[in-house]
């Protein structure tokens, strides 16, 4: 039996995209694996693209999205490293409640927590250290908000978006 070598940048994004290698084990190949995953994430649409400088954090693109996967683009240029979530608003909680919940963006503050359910990661690649792309697969039709997490569970609230269902 023949063991074959692959960077482990190859094997993550195989076993991140669900798409397998298509080109020998260099460099290049992961660098061709990660633009095809980007690029099939991309052709998803429509994208909601969230942006985030350190302190503010700003959502461009739908306010009402339909049913199924969607793609979001995160772009951290702030040097911290944070997590981006997407939640659904408990049935009655509104944005305006998850904003009263974190109070000063920033800050650490779990009570947020209170009003949201976070959805998984269906998938997700990094285009550079400063752009990531994940997908969600969004069921059900509701208000749901996109927020930041930093490593010293710190929030930053972005914006509301709304599901609904697909034609």
């Amino acid at each position: 039996m023949r063991l074959l070598k692959l960077p482990l940048a190859a094997l993550f994004l195989t076993s991140c995209s669900n798409i397998a290698p298509t080109a020998a084990a260099t460099p290049q190949a992961a660098t061709l694996a990660t633009h095809d995953v980007v690029s099939t994430l991309a052709a998803i649409g429509p994208m909601i693209e969230v942006s985030f400088d350190g302190t503010n954090c700003t959502v461009s693109g739908p306010s009402e999205v339909p049913t199924g996967n969607q793609v979001f683009k995160f772009t951290n240029s702030s040097g911290q490293v944070v997590t981006p979530l997407v939640g659904r608003n408990y049935p009655g909680k509104t944005w305006q409640d998850v904003l009263d919940a974190i109070g000063t963006p920033g800050t650490d503050s779990g009570a947020s927590w209170n009003f949201v359910t976070v959805l998984g990661v269906d998938r997700s690649v990094s285009e550079s250290p400063t752009v990531s792309y994940r997908q969600y697969g969004l069921k059900l039709e509701a208000e749901h908000h996109i927020a930041l997490e930093g490593s010293g569970g710190q929030l930053w609230p972005c914006g509301p978006f709304h599901v609904v269902v697909a034609p």
